[in-house]
């Protein structure tokens, strides 16, 4: 069994035991939930604090930060931490999709279902908020179900993550995304544990081939240890070409950089992995697919189709008249970093669902998962909000599978030179 399949089957049923002992104990089940909650989040943050000194990771101060904030939460309101706890991520899940309704506004994307996501959201957040004094019992239920409802949808999809995928795509197509929690520093997590065994060992082996045959798409997940790197990025490469999805555009941009008018680059592959590798500090994890003739068409049709709806844009380095002079003046600025050392071609959506950047909506995963599902990949198209690292767990399960289309898997670190390529970059 793999590594990432045990950590879905322990998690399933750490989730489905919770869930049901908040629903057929509910008292006792919050005391035992109290001390064990305690317990978890007091070595949590001790062990986060104590990393933070010994990989000089500065993440490990916002998660110990995190920790410590949880801790304090349960210490002082044992009594309310299901209801309050809960409650609080049904609020970052209802503002998520306003504004991915607003979003959408933006673009004149007629579509109410975000709104309606968040209304729904935002009155069970209220329901909790208020209500938690005077039935807890009641809210232990509905925390209960929700833990019950994610175990199963765990244990769906390592089940499925075993088999064979026929049955399992379809059903996988109209399962709701897991926890943002649970698998947005994934991909953080396992590059982690890749650079422990390279500093103690000197190497490691990651690449895989189940068969000889050349990938016709490569679908990339970027993860880093600092900043928002850990958060991750989603790019795809088909016939040569890199394709990137995300908020460039820095002084238009809202929100600390989460939403903003989105901007699209195609570059060079090898360049661009170079590029993030070495100067950007990125590891780039690569999944390789297999696709028949008919889906390469479609594939070439849809990304035609998208090109006509953008217009060229200039990064701020190419609107400089002066800028190749002095190029250094510009390097804070992603995009003319990136333009100045790879030469890439960027491009701005004029109309539809893409034209504005939501970091929790309408954002890089979203937009490689659309791409590819319209060109008839069996990618399933999650429901909620979706991260990289979503996808990360995704392909990796996909690899194991011996029928699926996923036929190779790769990365790239500048901690590991043999995994870059022999470029300028």
């Amino acid at each position: 069994m793999k590594k990432i399949q045990i950590i879905e089957l322990g998690a399933a049923v750490l989730f489905l035991a919770a869930g049901a002992g908040l629903l057929v104990w509910p008292g006792l089940s919050g005391r035992l939930l109290y001390w064990i909650m305690t317990g978890f989040l007091a070595v949590t943050t001790l062990v986060l604090f104590i990393r933070r000194f010994t990989t000089g990771s500065r993440v490990n101060y916002i998660l110990a930060a995190a920790a410590l904030a949880l801790l304090l939460l349960v210490a002082f309101m044992p009594g309310v931490l299901a209801s309050v706890a809960f409650g609080i991520y049904m609020l970052f899940c209802a503002i998520c999709y306003f504004l991915q309704a607003y979003a959408d506004g933006m673009s004149n994307w007629k579509d109410p279902s975000s709104l309606l996501f968040g209304c729904a959201y935002l009155a069970l957040a209220l329901f909790l908020f208020l209500a938690r004094h005077h039935d807890s019992r009641m809210l232990q239920v509905v925390v209960g179900w929700y833990l019950v409802f994610q175990g199963l949808e765990l244990l769906l999809v390592h089940s499925v993550s075993r088999h064979r995928r026929s049955l399992g795509y379809r059903v996988l197509n109209h399962m709701t995304s897991l926890p943002v929690a649970f698998v947005t520093f994934l991909p953080f997590m396992v590059l982690e544990t890749m650079e422990k065994r390279i500093r103690t060992s000197g190497s490691i082996s990651y690449d895989r081939k189940k068969t000889d045959a050349e990938p016709d798409l490569m679908v990339y997940i970027h993860t880093g240890t600092e900043g928002v790197h850990a958060v991750g990025h989603m790019t795809f490469c088909f016939e040569g070409l890199m394709y990137s999805y995300g908020n460039y555009a820095k002084k238009e941009e809202k929100l600390a950089g989460t939403l903003g008018p989105a901007v699209f680059f195609t570059v060079l592959p090898e360049v661009y992995i170079n590029n993030s590798c070495i100067y950007e500090g990125t590891t780039l994890y690569g999944f390789g697919l297999i696709l028949t003739d008919r889906q390469k068409d479609t594939l070439r049709n849809t990304l035609g189709d998208m090109m006509n709806s953008m217009v060229r844009w200039a990064c701020p380095l190419q609107q400089d008249p002066q800028g190749w002079q002095h190029p250094e003046q510009w390097f804070t600025d992603y995009a003319s970093r990136l333009f100045w050392r790879t030469g890439c071609k960027f491009w701005q959506f004029t109309r539809g669902q893409w034209k504005t950047y939501w970091v929790m909506g309408t954002n890089c995963s979203l937009f490689a998962e659309t791409i590819l599902t319209a060109a008839g990949c069996r990618i399933p198209r999650k429901k909620g909000i979706v991260s990289p690292g979503e996808y990360f767990q995704y392909f990796q399960e996909l690899f194991a599978d011996p029928d699926s289309q996923v036929i190779s898997r790769q990365w790239h670190t500048a901690s590991v030179p043999a995994t870059l390529y022999r470029t300028w970059a």
